[in-house]
């Protein structure tokens, strides 16, 4: 089957019993058009509107063309993506969202860049939906901080082409989080990226993800996929031990040389400014530590609770 399947498409699947039927009949019929052979492989990250029971139906009527996975639990987005894309048997894989959010007939222009490029990575670029402003903050945020460390690091999204070369290497290497853009970035420092225009149908869309997750889920893949926040620790804490020797000295100068009383205030603010920075400290560190606690106990990215393939 490796052989004949020339495109695995992989959908993460959560609460989009609204969508499915709608994006399946979109995928099938652009395949056909194109005379593609394909597979689809849809992971239901446990849905709770009834995901898996449409996703059941739609395999039993195509069940060559169609793999259903589902977690025991809730995993997150990129856990589900990744597991769709180990269960893959294409030759190339195409990731992208089950909202409709991605306009089918655009993964032509995926295999297009790739055929003249020969690139092992193809992202699809859609422009920002100004309707989501929390998310386009928190998107240019991370961006932002990213640079530091690569360009190409910036930049990406869930609408991507992959050589099955890549899968290939994920397949063999250990990882303690899985954040995709970041895990190609390791064998293809070089994607090629596809402007696309935004669907219609999918402008003004909210996004699933509530402000608390955006957040947290921004604050996750800073500490695991840079050293970033060690970076900008090591700079303040040598900044404020400069700092300190300074306000240090004029109090110093200011006693042996102008004998003046100097009391308890000037002390206090400096303990209790330096312990701040100190707990900081620990605390970025205690989270880098339980991410090697996470690697040494083989804590399982997903769980499979059952699967039709």
């Amino acid at each position: 089957m490796n052989q004949e399947v020339a495109i695995s498409i992989v959908i993460p699947v959560f609460n989009a019993a609204e969508t499915l039927v709608e994006l399946n009949h979109q995928i099938v019929s652009f395949m056909n058009k194109e005379e593609y052979s394909y597979e689809v492989i849809y992971v239901d990250d446990r849905s709770s509107d009834g995901s898996w029971k449409i996703l059941s139906e739609l395999q039993k009527n195509t069940p060559k063309q169609i793999k259903i996975i589902r977690f025991i639990k809730n995993f997150g987005q990129h856990e589900a993506t990744m597991c769709g894309m180990l269960h893959a048997t294409g030759q190339n894989i195409i990731t992208m969202d089950d909202d409709l959010e991605h306009n089918v007939d655009d993964i032509e222009e995926l295999i297009t860049c790739k055929k003249e490029t020969n690139a092992k990575v193809v992202y699809g670029m859609y422009p920002n939906d100004e309707s989501q402003r929390v998310r386009k903050i928190l998107t240019r945020f991370y961006r932002f901080v990213s640079k530091a460390e690569g360009e190409n690091k910036a930049k990406g999204s869930s609408f991507r082409l992959l050589d099955v070369s890549i899968v290939q290497h994920l397949k063999k290497h250990e990882y303690s989080f899985v954040w995709l853009d970041e895990m190609f970035l390791w064998y293809t420092p070089t994607p090629k990226f596809v402007d696309l225009k935004l669907n219609e149908n999918n402008k003004g869309r909210r996004s699933r993800y509530s402000l608390f997750r955006l957040i947290r889920l921004t604050f996750h893949i800073m500490l695991h996929t840079t050293t970033i926040p060690l970076q900008l620790l090591i700079t303040l804490g040598f900044g404020m031990s400069l700092l300190n020797f300074v306000i240090g000295g004029y109090y110093l100068f200011k006693k042996v040389f102008l004998g003046a009383q100097l009391g308890f205030t000037s002390i206090i603010v400096s303990i209790l400014f330096t312990s701040g920075i100190i707990l900081i400290g620990i605390g970025i560190l205690g989270i880098y530590i339980s991410r090697i606690n996470s690697i040494v106990n083989r804590e399982p990215h997903y769980s499979i609770d059952e699967k039709k393939c």
